[in-house]
């Protein structure tokens, strides 16, 4: 065979991977796919910068990291047949994986994808890809269209509700030019119709009203009465030492500041 493939020499490879490229990053290079290059790093001997790691065992949710995780992934983590979780954000939300890596996945490495397509839309971008035994039955269904949210303990359902927001949902306002007031609205839009009906159980809970839609096959779950939209975040925030996305968070403390809020809410506590 010697040192020649058809898209690249052995060194080539090597120093693709001496660059912490993924298979799927060195696909994308050369056009063609990434099992390909996973084919040809075999046959080449040549080792990558992601070691397989074990998998992990998940057995209950008994911990706020694991909820929250358990409901990110249920409205943006991708699920094999094999449990393999892979989860692909934007970098600007690098720190999410991050939190993972620190307090679930020792050992574990985010990849990094610089490509950057604009015509495509194609920004750079971080992955993380684990293989969690068990987490199939706490969605009830793999395929994120299907997946419900879980039932867990009362203590845990903010973390979950927020790894499902930090996922699929965002806070929004302006300024109403004809009435000279604030507009702010809370919105999850998400393909799986079961999370939506399991997340707005949890907010009739606490007695917030919401509006579900469907917009271009996507299901959209809203409210924007101010006093509801409050409720929610001060709920949602009440853990000041337990925030992922920084920046969602932010967001949160910007709208209080806009609407005249500086007090914080009271915190709701747990859901009964």
């Amino acid at each position: 065979m010697g040192n020649r493939v058809c898209f690249m020499t052995k060194e080539e490879l090597s120093s693709y991977l001496s660059k912490g490229m993924s298979s799927r990053q060195i696909a994308f290079e050369k056009g063609i796919g990434y099992k390909t290059v996973l084919y040809w790093i075999k046959q080449y001997s040549l080792q990558t910068n992601f070691p397989k790691l074990p998998p992990l065992h998940l057995d209950k949710i008994e911990t706020k990291e694991w909820a929250y995780f358990i409901g990110f992934v249920c409205g943006d983590g991708s699920i094999t047949e094999t449990e393999v979780v892979e989860l692909t954000l934007a970098l600007k939300d690098k720190e999410i994986l991050d939190f993972f890596v620190k307090h679930l996945f020792s050992g574990s490495k985010v990849r990094i994808d610089l490509t950057e397509i604009p015509e495509q839309r194609r920004k750079p971008q971080a992955r993380l890809i684990r293989k969690i035994v068990g987490i199939k039955k706490f969605y009830g269904r793999r395929l994120k269209e299907d997946r419900n949210l879980p039932i867990v303990s009362p203590h845990l359902v903010r973390y979950l509700v927020m790894g499902f927001f930090d996922a699929d949902g965002c806070i929004t306002w302006g300024r109403r030019k004809d009435r000279n007031r604030v507009w702010q609205k809370v919105m999850f839009k998400s393909c799986g119709h079961s999370a939506m009906v399991s997340l707005q159980k949890i907010l009739l809970k606490l007695k917030i009203s919401t509006r579900m839609s469907v917009t271009q096959g996507a299901y959209v779950l809203e409210f924007c009465d101010k006093h509801e939209v409050l409720k929610f975040l001060d709920w949602l925030y009440a853990d000041k030492s337990f925030i992922v996305l920084k920046r969602k968070f932010e967001k949160y403390k910007a709208l209080r500041l806009e609407l005249g809020e500086n007090e914080e809410g009271a915190n709701l506590g747990n859901l009964q």
